[in-house]
């Protein structure tokens, strides 16, 4: 089972996945805004002003939804 939680900015979304994890035995909270940080870190500076449309960041998303969809 995938729960998406979506919406606003400041909505409380983590928090839900949080309270959901501590409530639902072997789930996991996966957030890709961690991805988007760890990305941000190892990015030439050069590269980082239109991250959103650089060719990399979609595939990370390919990538992300495509392991979202294994059991593991």
């Amino acid at each position: 089972m995938i729960i998406w939680l979506n919406g606003a900015f400041g909505v409380g979304k983590t928090q839900t996945a949080f309270e959901l994890h501590s409530r639902i035995p072997g789930s996991f909270v996966f957030d890709p805004e961690q991805i988007g940080f760890s990305l941000r870190k190892i990015t030439p500076s050069e590269m980082r002003k239109d991250f959103q449309d650089h060719p990399i960041l979609h595939t990370f998303r390919s990538f992300l939804r495509l392991m979202m969809c294994i059991k593991l």
